[in-house]
C-alpha cells in the first residue's frame, strides 16, 4: 500500500514510453509531479527510464506490453485494476510509420500502422473514460504535422494521424465540461522514429525545423494545461499546417512528394 501522499498524486498513463517523444513525455510528467504508468515494448529501455526519472519512489511504473497483441487493451486495463491505479491523464503516444509506396508494403504492416496510430488510442480511451470522467481528467493524443498533409509515400501514417486529429476534436466536443481532449501535432522530431520508419536517409533531424523530444513533451503538456483542442510544437509547424489547409489537396501532395524527392537526392549525393 502506498503512502497517503502517493495516493493523492495524479497518474498519467503514457504509451510508447520506451523511447522518443513517449519517453520524454514520461520524464516531463514526473518532473511536473505526476506518477507515470509507462507502457512500451522495450523492457530494457523502460528500466532505463525508471532509473533516470528521478522524483519520489514509485514515480514510474514500467509496463512492458505490446499494444498490437490480441486483447492488449483488456490486459492493460486489468493490470491497472489489479494495482488499483486510476488514470487522470491518458497520453496516447505509441505510433508507427512506413516510408514506402503503398503497394510495396504488405497489407498486415499497413493495418498495424492504422491500428497502433488510431484504433489503440480509441480502445484505451473508451476503456478508461468512466474513470477519466469521474476524475475530470484529460486525454492527450500525439498526432503529427503529417495529419495535415496528403503525403505520398507516407499515406497510411498521414491517414491514421488525420483520423486521430478529427476524432480528438469531435470527442472533445462530446466530453465538453467533463474530460479535456487535446491533439498535439509535432513536426520533425529528433527521435529514432525516422530511422524505424525508413526515413533516415532524408536526414530531416539535421534540418533547422527539427525539434527535440523534450521540447515537444513540454509543449504538449502545456497545451493540455491550457485546454487546447489542437496544438503544435513550433510556430513553423503551425504555419505549415495552415498553409496545407489552404492549398488544394493535389498541390499539398505534389509539394510533399517534391520535398521528399529533394531530400533523397541530397542524401544520395552525399554518400
Amino acid at each position: 500500500m502506498g503512502t497517503a501522499d502517493e495516493s493523492l498524486r495524479k497518474t498519467a498513463l503514457v504509451t510508447g514510453a520506451s523511447g522518443g517523444i513517449g519517453r520524454a513525455l514520461a520524464l516531463e510528467c514526473v518532473r511536473r509531479g505526476l506518477r507515470v504508468v509507462a507502457v512500451g515494448r522495450n523492457s530494457e529501455e523502460l528500466a532505463s527510464l525508471s532509473s533516470s526519472a528521478g522524483g519520489p519512489q514509485g514515480s514510474i511504473i514500467a509496463v512492458s506490453h505490446d499494444l498490437l497483441a490480441p486483447g492488449s487493451t483488456a490486459t492493460l486495463v486489468d493490470f491497472l485494476q489489479r494495482r488499483d491505479i486510476t488514470v487522470d491523464l491518458l497520453i496516447n503516444c505509441a505510433g508507427r510509420g512506413l516510408l514506402a509506396p503503398f503497394d510495396s508494403v504488405a497489407a498486415d504492416a499497413q493495418r498495424d500502422v492504422l491500428r497502433l496510430n488510431f484504433e489503440v488510442p480509441i480502445e484505451l480511451t473508451h476503456a478508461l473514460l468512466p474513470a477519466l470522467k469521474t476524475r475530470r481528467g484529460a486525454v492527450l493524443n500525439i498526432a503529427s504535422l503529417v495529419a495535415f498533409l496528403p503525403a505520398p509515400g507516407l499515406s497510411m501514417l498521414a491517414a491514421s494521424k488525420t483520423a486521430l486529429v478529427s476524432w480528438s476534436v469531435a470527442l472533445r466536443r462530446e466530453l465538453l465540461g467533463t474530460v479535456s481532449v487535446t491533439a498535439f501535432c509535432p513536426g520533425v522530431t529528433r527521435t529514432a522514429f525516422l530511422q524505424r520508419a525508413g526515413m533516415a536517409h532524408l536526414q530531416l533531424e539535421r534540418s533547422f525545423i527539427a525539434t527535440s523530444p523534450a521540447v515537444v513533451a513540454a509543449k504538449a503538456l502545456d497545451a493540455v494545461g491550457r485546454n487546447k483542442a489542437v496544438a503544435f510544437a513550433t510556430p513553423i509547424d503551425r504555419v505549415a499546417a495552415l498553409v496545407c489547409k489552404l492549398l488544394p489537396g493535389w498541390a499539398s501532395a505534389a509539394a510533399v512528394a517534391h520535398l521528399l524527392g529533394q531530400f533523397k537526392r541530397a542524401s544520395s549525393g552525399s554518400t
